[in-house]
């Protein structure tokens, strides 16, 4: 009987980003049910050993400490598939064995096509699978009545950003923020008393309520965004939680998302699994968002996947439909109904049968072969 890993991402800080654990949700919809597995935490990775070499699906965002990149060969047998690797570490992770870990256990399915570009650099054997949260209607597709608009971490400018180096502010938006907020007073307030807008000082709360409403206004009806669920990805942190709870978590809100009339966001692992729920979904981008020049995050890491999304575009302070399908309304009301692309699902079935083949015992022989790079090229 074959022994299981499922990595996972554990909180560092105040607050986790649940996308990781939605990873690991993808991942653990393949592992036999009733069955014991291992938590390989993926931040130390080449800290796990054990006396059984155990299949490990090994989609996630790599990697913040590439000093603990690779595993120990024995250890994990692997299926490297939906990877991203960050350009910021790349470098690092690739050296001191690193590519040739990935040479030896590849082609190395990547979730993004700045991924495929940083490893064909490299010479390593790769092709784009996209992302394994494609695949979670497998288990959570809901395939009942829909009630509701969520928005869930959508774009609006931020008023500060914090990294480990500085802190940059941006005082225009604030001033923007204020005569936003003197055109529409009441309607803002009401929209400030909603959690998900609230700040550590009331002139947070009313900077954040003010932005988002002068931007998403532009598109949607006042009854979609009074009435909206409001949630973030960025939950609290506490050191009481288990990796079980965390998925809890993650489970909770994937199964929220396959109920809902139609979510909007801008969380990539918001959006990707909302297409794999077939959950019509609203992917909110700013330029700086997919920008070389991004401060947020690493660039390149949305390649290749924006064209499966029905896509709004934030500009000149307003949230605009770029999608030939969101156009059709003046604005969008909670009844408004759309669907999906369709171009996605060809790599949800190819996951399938990926992870599929790997946990049935025939991984390796396919991770080593033509036929896997067959398979994703057809």
């Amino acid at each position: 009987m074959s022994k299981y890993g499922l990595l996972i991402t554990s909180p560092v800080g105040p607050d986790k980003n649940i996308g990781d654990y939605v990873q690991s949700l993808a991942a653990l919809q393949f592992i036999p049910a009733e069955t014991q597995y291992d938590f390989i935490e993926k931040e130390k990775i080449s800290e796990y050993d054990s006396s059984e070499s155990v299949k490990c699906i090994m989609n996630a965002w790599y990697i913040w400490h590439p000093e603990n990149w690779p595993p120990k060969e024995k250890a994990i047998n692997p299926l490297l598939t939906s990877i991203h690797i960050s350009p910021l570490t790349a470098t690092e992770m690739l050296a001191n064995g690193g590519k040739e870990y990935l040479l030896s256990h590849g082609p190395v399915g990547c979730r993004d096509t700045g991924t495929l570009k940083i490893l064909e650099k490299n010479g390593v054997p790769c092709f784009f699978s996209a992302c394994l949260t494609l695949t979670l209607g497998e288990k959570y597709k809901n395939n009942g009545n829909r009630t509701g608009v969520i928005f869930v971490d959508p774009y609006f400018p931020p008023i500060r950003y914090v990294n480990e180096d500085k802190t940059i502010y941006y005082p225009l938006n604030l001033i923007k923020s204020f005569l936003y907020f003197i055109r529409t007073p009441k309607t803002i307030l009401k929209l400030s008393h909603k959690r998900f807008f609230k700040g550590r000082f009331k002139l947070q709360t009313y900077y954040n309520a003010s932005m988002f409403y002068h931007a998403y206004s532009n598109m949607f009806d006042d009854e979609t965004l009074m009435n909206a669920e409001y949630i973030s990805h960025m939950v609290p942190s506490n050191a009481n939680m288990s990796q079980q709870d965390w998925l809890e978590i993650a489970e909770t809100l994937i199964k929220k998302y396959s109920k809902a009339k139609y979510v909007v966001t801008s969380r990539i692992h918001c959006a990707l699994p909302c297409l794999g729920l077939e959950t019509p979904v609203i992917f909110v981008l700013e330029n700086i968002m997919d920008s070389k020049d991004n401060i947020f995050n690493a660039p390149g890491r949305f390649g290749g996947l924006m064209d499966f999304f029905r896509v709004a575009s934030y500009f000149n302070n307003k949230v605009h439909p770029v999608d030939d399908e969101l156009k059709k309304a003046h604005k969008l009301s909670p009844n408004y109904k759309f669907s999906n692309k369709t171009n996605w699902k060809i790599f949800r079935d190819r996951l399938i049968k990926q992870v599929r083949n790997f946990m049935e015992g025939y991984g390796k022989a396919l991770a080593a072969g033509k036929q896997l790079r067959r398979l994703f090229s057809q």
